[in-house]
């Protein structure tokens, strides 16, 4: 596996799906046995600054600690993340579970003042879901986010 400093030098900005798709395909992440989430922290000039797996479970179902999830992406600096995680039976689509963890992502993220842009399901035979392609994350509005994160006055 190469060193995250190398890796970012080759993949500094997260502009595509396709970037992350690739980087973890060179980690060979998208192979794990098991099923995992990674959170990767970016910020708004969409420089990756960290890349981290937060859960590790069975060969189909991973339990993310949420804490441990804001705590990977509040320590960067970074207020924009992306979730990705591995379905090892190379069934890229999502499972209720899958959306559900969504959701409460989506809350926790909102709730920290924090931007969920996308979680993407990645498989060994390099096939992908995008959860914000299908429509299930909304993008955010980061007009109306930041007002609401501002102190009222």
């Amino acid at each position: 596996m190469s060193s995250l400093t190398s890796v970012l030098k080759k993949f500094p900005k997260v502009f595509w799906i396709s970037n992350i798709i690739e980087l973890f395909e060179r980690w060979g992440l998208s192979k794990e046995p098991q099923e995992c989430i990674w959170v990767v922290a970016y910020d708004a000039e969409l420089t990756v600054r960290t890349i981290v797996e937060v859960a590790r479970g069975s060969h189909v179902k991973a339990n993310l600690h949420l804490p441990t999830m804001l705590a990977a992406i509040l320590t960067t600096g970074c207020e924009r993340f992306i979730l990705v995680h591995n379905h090892p039976s190379n069934n890229p689509s999502p499972s209720k579970g899958d959306i559900e963890l969504t959701r409460v992502v989506m809350e926790a993220a909102n709730a920290a003042g924090l931007y969920f842009e996308d979680h993407i399901i990645v498989t060994p035979n390099r096939g992908f879901r995008s959860l914000r392609v299908k429509g299930i994350i909304v993008a955010p509005d980061y007009e109306t986010h930041a007002q609401a994160a501002s102190p009222v006055k």
